[in-house]
């Protein structure tokens, strides 16, 4: 993951998602589609545009839909949790370096086989104006959310107090988050102190290895407990400075290409990172609940078996929820 700002803005068209929040954050020059985009698809939008259709879901039924979105159920448009609440889930992706329509996508599909959720997708840009979303503005935009799902990929902006305070304000309400791979750092060019991100995060780092194909070591926690042995296809080992209170490794992984933290250039730290983690905030805080992985530079890491197993144990966790037990079905009718 590099942070230069070199691509194009990206089209806010998933293919064949429920796409509910639009953000127009380009000049119509700047736009061009998305990865999968569809020909003549919208290259922006409005916050509050329809919805599209997610996968099997009728494009009428979702146009109904207001701001909510389709997936309930999981894909083929059927309900295979009859009678239980939908979550309403909210993903905030985009940014640079990663294909970030096809991991929503991925997204999408790991979590609709495991509960009932209403997704709201709001895909920014690869330039933005000073790295901030226009969603963070909005007051309270997490208050209707039961999860929201950190994926961006904006590094260097002047982040304020404000700003930083006003993303991480639905989690100090108690809402919880997942938060992945190049989240780590966004808005690392903050200053010290301004450390609410950070903190959100459950752990600090501004800088990465090379890409390199890397070995996990499983811990015992349920989340992970039990997962096969795995090596990923190439990803980036985040260089872990700083784990807040209240942060526990899943899964860690040892440098074993470059310096690390403090070692001298060229040489070798054999320092242990973790790739994966949960945090929680003190109840003072909020008590939110966060699942976080810095593994999934590429979708080839988001398609093991593995990482996928995780983030469904991981959610299941900053819900709530058993991890090893599966979500709760209506009771039969009588």
């Amino acid at each position: 993951m590099k942070h230069s700002q070199n691509r194009s803005s990206v089209s806010l068209l998933l293919t064949g998602l429920a796409v509910l929040a639009w953000f127009n954050i380009a000049t119509p020059a700047q736009q061009v589609p998305a990865p999968g985009a569809q020909a003549g698809a919208p290259a922006g939008g409005r916050a509050g545009a329809p919805a599209q259709p997610g996968p099997g879901q009728d494009p009428a039924a979702a146009a109904g839909a207001g701001r909510r979105g389709g997936g309930a159920g999981g894909p083929g448009g059927g309900n295979a949790f009859p009678g239980v609440t939908p979550l309403n889930v909210l993903v905030v992706s985009g940014g640079c370096c990663h294909d970030y329509p096809g991991q929503d996508r991925i997204l999408y599909d790991i979590l609709n086989k495991v509960a009932p959720i209403h997704w709201t997708f709001s895909l920014g840009m690869a330039n933005i104006p000073d790295g901030r979303l226009p969603l963070y503005s909005q007051p309270n935009f997490g208050a209707s959310y039961d999860l929201i799902v950190h994926n961006e990929c904006w590094a260097n902006g002047d982040f304020s107090h404000k700003f930083l305070q006003d993303v991480v304000a639905p989690h100090l309400r108690g809402v919880p988050s997942m938060v992945f791979h190049c989240s780590l750092h966004s808005y690392r060019a903050a200053p010290d102190g301004e450390d609410a991100w950070r903190e959100m995060l459950g752990v600090t780092s501004h800088r990465h290895t090379r890409a390199h194909p890397l070995t996990v070591k499983w811990s015992d926690d349920p989340i992970t407990k039990g997962l096969e042995p795995v090596t990923t296809p190439v990803d980036e080992l985040y260089v872990i400075e700083k784990a807040w209170p209240g942060t526990m490794a899943l899964a860690t992984v040892i440098n074993d290409v470059d310096q690390g933290l403090t070692g001298a250039p060229g040489s070798i730290s054999n320092d242990v990172y973790p790739v994966a983690w949960k945090h929680e905030y003190p109840v003072d805080k909020g008590g939110a609940r966060v699942f976080g992985t810095s593994l999934g530079h590429a979708n080839e890491s988001w398609n093991l078996p593995q990482f996928q197993e995780m983030v469904i144990r991981g959610f299941r966790w900053v819900m709530r929820k058993d991890p090893l037990v599966g979500w709760p079905t209506a009771a039969p009718a009588a």
